[in-house]
């Protein structure tokens, strides 16, 4: 098989991984799969599912631009050093409602994908 089709099957399985984290309520999980099917692609708010999956990722956040974003695009407050608390009702249902929103993303995506796989 071709490189192309070597990373459409990778992005299908993170994709596959995403749906079931997310059917699981693993929202960080579930975010961390979907954003590496977009990863390296130029699909829109591309920085704001970054800011969520590197949050999702990291235990302790010290990275000003991930700080800031979390501010910025969520109205989440964190001070470097903190870690972001996935158990918080708050921010459990902004991870919920963004992993849904990253999951239609990367559905859209990965259709455009097949589509030009066999034409």
């Amino acid at each position: 098989t071709s490189k192309s089709s070597q990373e459409l099957n990778m992005k299908l399985v993170h994709a596959h991984n995403g749906q079931r984290a997310l059917s699981n309520n693993d929202f960080p999980h579930a975010i961390r799969e979907f954003y590496l099917v977009v990863e390296n692609t130029s699909i829109n708010d591309k920085d704001r599912y970054k800011t969520l999956r590197d949050a999702a990722s990291h235990y302790i956040l010290d990275a000003d631009r991930t700080i800031k974003n979390l501010k910025k695009f969520f109205s989440i407050t964190l001070e470097p050093g903190q870690s972001l608390d996935v158990n918080d009702p708050e921010i459990k249902k902004i991870l919920a409602d963004e992993a849904k929103k990253l999951r239609e993303a990367v559905g859209y995506y990965l259709n455009g994908q097949l589509k030009n796989e066999i034409s």
